[in-house]
């Protein structure tokens, strides 16, 4: 075998760029989850080579390419404090993998940094599963593929039609394959390990709440999380989304204090049931229908029966999450208080906001029962002019009595804030729960969306032989005095619209509407589907297909089976079957193989009347006892007809004679 030098040498058409720029396809959706300076040096060493191929720009030896792989090395544990760390190993992976660019000249260079691609191609799915990264990874992959094909080549991309044929072939073969894999490899109940990460910031409600918190997610049209209830769906007017409980109060926020004793519940009326698929937000807290009693059973929620019917997770949740849940709409929780508890929810700090201390205590004693305060409270809401805004004035020091008194304007989480003061004041044992209310549902899967901008923040009142009683001061608000941005939200205003009439039609119309919801459906099938395909559904997919064995055993075998059918068929398909060859042809191939052994070989594209002359050309006798049997081939092959047994009997016979 000849060797072929082109074959270890990278200069080919198209190779270095094709390679370069699979390089930056790979990262390009990585470059958001690393450090501005490494994205701006893998830029910039991508950039370089392109230079030094096309402007012949001097490339670095490879001693400053090492000085360059230490110094980002550095870099990166200055940065991240650590090495081995989920952020720290992409980083040294996204800026290491550029670098080596920057020695891309051999085919040993480009079949390393082909893996290193592939590698870093699925490390992209660690941030993200969706839709879109899915099916831009597929088309990078398909590139890399083509970069591979191309590797193999020597005219490169030359061919870049042939490349693409050949690359998409393997794709289609993959893909039943894939899908096989997907559904009968067996899966754990929880994930074997997982990769260290940098603590971020969350996003959603906080466990802290101060005037202007909750309104500044209003603004927020993202979702919080998706909801699937199965039989009775309760009105949305009853959809308060149960998050955190907030009892301790310095003056100013609202923070948590853990929960210590159980809850007793009393249970009035038919359970609700649903599934929950939370958006990942940081934070381990959950959301439930008020009032949960019960959580999805999995080693990550704790389950918890705590006066403040709240599940946690062991975790911050930094992916999404699907679990069930069970509440009751209607309910007696804690009618007999423990006076620990009592003690916690009238607490107040010693001095401040002596104006409402004084008012609540007033209006207390005026009345007979703490029912009577607490309406008297929401019927002053409705009558004074109190406004709901998202704009409300910046209070002064004493923010309850400058807002009961003095601005009487404010969003969910003042007007919250001051009832658990005043109930507090007046001897009203009181909390505030935060958490979102009401949401939307999508038309094309009935899934209730529960979005930011529908976080709220509400008051739990303890009354006696009722237990702790839901009261939602903005509800008391005169409707004439819900300002308009508070009214319409961020969500219908599409304020990122505005000016665009083309935008603004489409909402007119409803479209951009029925195009949001369209695509969030998709969104949750994909993600109920494929990304929360765990060991539960494809046992009961196992199950609906009729197969009652689980056992890892039985799975490989099923896997192995299909596979195996899957590549028959494949080969079924490029297996050519040779064809019967009739007597004519044999003759002719015959005579070929005798006349190669003196010398004489024909060429793989060479006509029997070209070869016939070429033959004559060597003025030997080859041309005399081989044109008989060459003249009779081209007579009868054209004609698309066999010569009889006789005539074919003699042509053998003339063959057998040639010497």
């Amino acid at each position: 075998m000849i060797k072929n030098d082109n074959l270890y040498t990278l200069d080919r058409p198209g190779l270095i760029p094709g390679l370069i720029f699979a390089q930056f396809l790979v990262i390009l959706p990585l470059l958001q989850q690393v450090a501005f300076w490494i994205a701006i040096a893998s830029i910039l060493a991508i950039l370089w080579r392109l230079g030094g191929y096309y402007r012949h720009w001097p490339l670095p030896n490879k001693w400053i390419r090492l000085m360059l792989g230490m110094a980002g090395a550095a870099g990166i544990i200055l940065e991240h404090k650590a090495l081995f760390t989920k952020e720290a190993g992409l980083s040294l992976f996204v800026l290491m993998t550029s670098f080596r660019l920057l020695e891309l000249f051999k085919y040993r260079d480009g079949m390393n940094s082909l893996f290193l691609n592939f590698f870093l191609l699925s490390v992209s799915f660690l941030y993200s599963q969706s839709i879109l990264t899915a099916t831009y990874s597929t088309l990078v992959l398909l590139w890399l593929l083509m970069c591979l094909h191309a590797l193999q080549r020597t005219d490169g991309f030359q061919h870049m039609k042939s490349s693409f044929g050949n690359t998409f072939k393997i794709l289609l073969i993959a893909l039943p394959v894939t899908v096989i894999m997907f559904v009968f490899f067996p899966r754990l109940s929880h994930p074997l390990w997982q990769m260290p990460s940098r603590s971020t910031s969350g996003s959603g409600v906080s466990d802290s709440m101060t005037p202007g918190d909750i309104s500044t997610l209003t603004l927020d049209n993202a979702i919080a999380f998706r909801v699937k209830f199965h039989g009775v769906t309760p009105p949305l007017n009853k959809m308060y989304w149960r998050g955190l409980v907030l009892s301790h109060f310095d003056g100013l926020t609202w923070t948590r204090v853990p929960a210590q004793l159980k809850g007793h519940i009393e249970t009035l009326g038919p359970a609700v049931n649903y599934n929950i698929l939370l958006e990942p937000h940081q934070h381990r807290w959950l959301f439930y229908l008020d009032l949960p009693v019960k959580g999805d059973q999995t080693p990550y929620i704790r389950q918890k029966a705590n006066e403040q019917y709240i599940n946690e997770l062991s975790r911050k949740l930094d992916d999404r999450l699907m679990y069930q849940g069970k509440s009751y709409i209607n309910y007696r929780a804690d009618v007999n208080l423990d006076e620990r508890l009592r003690k916690r929810y009238l607490q107040l700090p010693e001095e401040g906001n002596l104006r409402t201390r004084k008012w609540a205590r007033e209006l207390r004693n005026s009345v007979n029962t703490d029912q009577q305060m607490i309406n008297h409270v929401l019927q002053y809401i409705h009558q004074q002019k109190f406004y709901y805004t998202l704009s409300p004035p910046i209070l002064e020091e004493e923010g309850i009595d400058d807002f009961w008194f003095n601005t009487r304007r404010g969003f969910c989480e003042h007007y919250a804030s001051n009832l658990t003061f005043i109930a507090r004041a007046a001897g009203i044992p009181a909390r505030i729960v935060i958490g979102y209310q009401g949401g939307e549902v999508n038309p094309f899967n009935d899934d209730f969306l529960v979005r930011q901008s529908d976080a709220h923040a509400w008051t739990e009142i303890w009354l006696p032989g009722q237990g702790w009683k839901r009261i939602d001061p903005t509800a008391a608000i005169d409707p004439s005095r819900v300002e308009r941005d508070a009214a319409n939200g961020y969500r219908q205003r599409e304020l990122m619209f505005d000016g665009n009439v083309l935008a603004e039609w489409l909402q007119d119309k409803g479209l951009l509407s029925q195009a949001r919801f369209l695509w969030d459906a998709v969104n949750s099938s994909w993600q109920k589907w494929i990304i929360e395909f765990n060991q539960q559904k494809q046992q009961e997919l196992l199950n609906w297909a009729g197969i009652k064995d689980h056992s890892w055993k039985t799975l490989f075998r099923i896997m192995l089976a299909l596979t195996g059918i899957i590549l028959i068929i494949w080969l079924i398909f490029i297996i050519k079957i040779p064809e019967k060859k009739d007597k004519l042809v044999i003759l002719y191939e015959k005579l070929c193989h005798k006349l190669a052994k003196a010398g004489l070989v024909k060429y793989q594209n060479e006509g029997p009347e070209n070869f016939l002359q070429r033959i004559n050309a060597t003025n030997s006798n080859w041309g005399l006892t081989s044109k008989p049997i060459i003249q009779t081939y081209i007579k009868y092959r054209y004609a698309n007809r066999l010569p009889d047994e006789k005539e074919l009997k003699l042509l053998y016979k003339e063959l057998e004679n040639i010497r």
